[in-house]
C-alpha cells in the first residue's frame, strides 16, 4: 500500500549497534563503589567484570574505555589494600618484638586529668 500523498515514506532502519556490554558497566561500578564501601569485596569482581567485558566489547567492536578505567581503578585499590594489610602486619610484629603493648606506660595523660 502506498503512503498517502504528503506522508512521510517509511524509512528504512539499519541493524542496532551494540551499546556497551553489561559486563563492563556492573565491573566499573563495582570497582568505583569498591572505593568507598568493602574495598577488595568489590574490586575482584570489579575486575572480574572488566577483563570479561573488556573481551566482549572488544568482539563486537565497541568502546573499551570504561572496562579500563574499571580494571585499573581495581588493580589500584587492591594494591593500596595489598599495602595496608602490609603495614598492619609489621606494625603489629614490631609491636609483639618489643613486648607488646602497656596501656599504662604508652598513654600520654595531660597534667590536668591526674
Amino acid at each position: 500500500m502506498p503512503p498517502a500523498p504528503g506522508a512521510m515514506p517509511p524509512v528504512a532502519y539499519g541493524a542496532p549497534t551494540p551499546g556497551t556490554p553489561g559486563t563492563v558497566i556492573a565491573g566499573f561500578i563495582c570497582a568505583i563503589v569498591g572505593c568507598f564501601i568493602a574495598g577488595p569485596l568489590l574490586w575482584i569482581p570489579g575486575l572480574i567484570l572488566c577483563i570479561m567485558g573488556r573481551n566482549q566489547a572488544r568482539r563486537q567492536g565497541t568502546p573499551t574505555a570504561l572496562a579500563t578505567a574499571g580494571f585499573w581503578v581495581s588493580i589500584a585499590g587492591l594494591i593500596i589494600s595489598a599495602l595496608i594489610i602490609i603495614l598492619y602486619i609489621i606494625m603489629f610484629a614490631a609491636i609483639g618484638a618489643s613486648g607488646g603493648f602497656d596501656p599504662t606506660t604508652s598513654l600520654v595523660v595531660p597534667s590536668f586529668f591526674v
